[in-house]
């Protein structure tokens, strides 16, 4: 979570971070597909299969939890806007802090909130490294460029390491939720939130659209966590450990499309151009 989020802020200027913030459109969509279009589908997606109750306080819970800390890692590599990036998830920590802890009491199970437990592990594991970042460049591109790249591979190891412990960790009730439709029901809910984002940005430019898609697309596991809290029920538990799994192999795959589309949407568009510019001479 640290490391995706200061490589994030060594690759950015204060400026840029907040410039996608003063485009009405961007804002607007962000905030809709966020904390209105991804709660609905968590709850439509609930009401789908038939889950166990855990299960279906983990999904609602996730429901609220937009841009995944890898969030960052997953643009760059489809090759989206970072600045709309970091405005994308500077809305979406402040959204989750304001809303979570009103939103939880209605989940069920006997969870609370307080604006405290959202609040933290989005500031110090998310803005404090993103605002770091952002210092060191400040105060020197050279150096900040020479950390990033430091920082993006001990952070692609780390994020494999992640995944394999999750598995090892959680493999008991992750076998236990076989057959549960757990492990449909988050598929279906990063699918549909992933596609739903794509549509809804359908007014912003083609690398704004990436960030919405993959912002909502992915889910921020650790604040969810830290609600349930470590005598939380096992289950609820198990099914956010099986959303991190599904949110981070479902982004990364996305991601290689959507890099794959964008080539060939500007191949297009250059021999768009150039006809239009073999036309224009010939007349």
């Amino acid at each position: 979570m640290v490391g995706n989020s200061s490589a994030m802020g060594l690759q950015l200027t204060l400026r840029s971070a907040l410039r996608p913030l003063g485009n009405v459109r961007f804002l607007a969509t962000t905030i809709v597909a966020s904390f209105v279009f991804s709660p609905v589908v968590a709850f439509a997606v609930t009401k789908l299969f038939p889950l166990d109750q855990p299960y279906t306080i983990g999904l609602l819970l996730l429901g609220f939890t937009p841009a995944a800390p890898f969030l960052p890692l997953v643009v760059k590599k489809a090759r989206g806007d970072l600045a709309a990036n970091a405005g994308f998830m500077l809305v979406a920590s402040i959204g989750t802090i304001i809303l979570m802890p009103l939103a939880v009491p209605h989940v069920g199970g006997g969870l609370t909130a307080s604006a405290w437990a959202v609040a933290r592990p989005l500031i110090f594991l998310i803005l404090i490294p993103l605002a770091s970042g952002m210092a060191v460049r400040y105060g020197s591109s050279h150096l900040a460029e020479r950390l990033y790249l430091y920082d993006m591979r001990i952070t692609a190891i780390f994020t494999i390491v992640f995944l394999v412990v999750v598995l090892l960790l959680n493999v008991r009730v992750l076998v236990g939720a076989i057959g549960s439709y757990a492990f449909a029901a988050q598929i279906v809910l990063v699918a549909a939130l992933t596609l739903g984002g794509y549509v809804l940005s359908a007014n912003l430019a083609c690398e704004q659209r990436i960030v919405v898609s993959l912002g909502i697309g992915t889910r921020n596991v650790g604040v969810a966590a830290a609600i349930v809290g470590v005598n939380g029920d096992q289950r609820i538990m198990a099914m956010l450990a099986i959303g991190a799994v599904v949110t981070m192999v479902f982004s990364f795959l996305t991601a290689v499309w959507f890099s794959h589309a964008l080539d060939g949407t500007r191949i297009v568009e250059q021999r768009q151009q150039l006809i239009a510019k073999a036309t224009r001479q010939n007349y």
